[in-house]
């Protein structure tokens, strides 16, 4: 029987949106996520797309968020002090079903 050779592992692409309302801590989260794969001696290499909140209100960038999010390995949210959520009523799980 003939043995083969491993195959060497594949540089894969990770997906990683930041959504922030502060610069310093956004740049901390980037500089963060790249060292951790690389302390890891991972194979895959990040690609981190930023958003800004106040650009997420206008509907154009929302949009292309939710695309890039919807394909995302990992979001985070850095430095988000306050983020109101207008309109949104929560319920207990057991008042959903009602």
């Amino acid at each position: 029987m003939r043995q083969h050779a491993p195959r060497p592992e594949r540089s894969r692409t990770m997906r990683a949106l930041v959504i922030y309302d502060d610069v310093a801590l956004a740049a901390k989260a980037c500089v963060t996520l790249q060292h951790a794969g690389r302390r890891a001696k991972a194979t895959a290499s990040w690609n981190i797309k930023p958003w800004r909140v106040e650009i997420l209100r206008l509907q154009s960038a929302a949009d292309e968020a939710l695309e890039e999010a919807a394909d995302a390995e990992l979001i985070i949210f850095a430095g988000l002090r306050r983020w109101p959520i207008q309109g949104a009523r929560f319920k207990p799980q057991s008042e959903q079903s009602s």
